[in-house]
This record gives structure tokens, sequence and C-alpha cells, in this order.
């Protein structure tokens, strides 16, 4: 199975960076989402994770809509990852997946109800409930590396 972290609006390089290293390590891509909090550049970034960068498979989106353009939720298995889920990610069966999407945003609580609400509409176009479920995690860089 492909798995894809996608990260809304990252605030935190440290976070990035530690977070770059295991998608590195296990072979996931990340997605960046637009505006960052940070350039790639920053040093603290580049100590985090920089020694594993080239080996790391990454994409960059220019806004969370253009994510949405080219990856569709409704043609994807996404979960958008919160504290305020009703599923714990281990409860979750990922075996019939090819690939798997993980949505993670910024701490901004509002920015997490305006993204969960734009991937469920989308996804009530189609009703496929695996695209549209919440698992729960409770920190940023933490849970990626789960």
């Amino acid at each position: 199975m492909k798995i894809n972290i996608v990260m809304v609006e990252p605030e935190i390089p440290q976070n990035t960076g530690n977070i770059a290293r295991t998608c590195a390590a296990t072979g996931a891509k990340l997605h960046l989402v637009e505006p960052l909090g940070f350039e790639i550049t920053d040093k603290t970034l580049k100590r985090a994770g920089l020694d594993y960068w080239d080996k790391l498979e990454i994409e960059n989106h220019k806004s969370f809509k253009a994510f949405l353009e080219k990856y569709k939720p409704e043609e994807n298995s996404m979960f958008f990852v919160t504290t305020k889920g009703q599923t714990s990610y281990s409860e979750e069966n990922y075996s019939n997946l090819d690939e798997v999407f993980l949505l993670f945003r910024k701490r901004n609580k509002r920015t997490s109800r305006r993204y969960s609400t734009k991937i469920h509409r989308k996804n009530n176009k189609n009703t496929n409930a695996t695209n549209t479920k919440k698992l729960e995690f409770v920190k940023f860089s933490s849970n990626c590396s789960i």
C-alpha cells in the first residue's frame, strides 16, 4: 500500500523535518500544502531532515484547493487526521486499500472544520464512506511516525 502524508499549512519546521525523515524511512510520499510557516531552506528544517531529503518523495501544492483538484477525494481514500475523530487509526482496516492519504492540518481549530467540510462535501457525491472517515490522533509529528 502506498502511503501519502499530507501536511496542510504546516507551521513548525522541526515537525516537518521529523515527518520528512519518517516518510523517507518508510517510503511514504510527503505532500506539503502551502502556505508554509517556514521556508524549506530554514536551518532548523535542514537540521531535522536534510540528511534524508534526497531520499524523500515530496510534492508541493500551492493551496489546499489545488491539492484537492489533483487528488480528488471522491477518487482516493483520504483520512482527515484530527484529535476530534471518532475512530482511532488502529481501528481502521487499511488492507483493502492500494493507496491512502492521511491529511494533517495546522493546529487552528477553524482550519480543521473548514478542510474537513470540503472533503466531506466532495465525498458526499460518492457514497464511499471510507473516504470520509476521521481518524483520531493526538499530536502532529509524533503521529506521523506511528
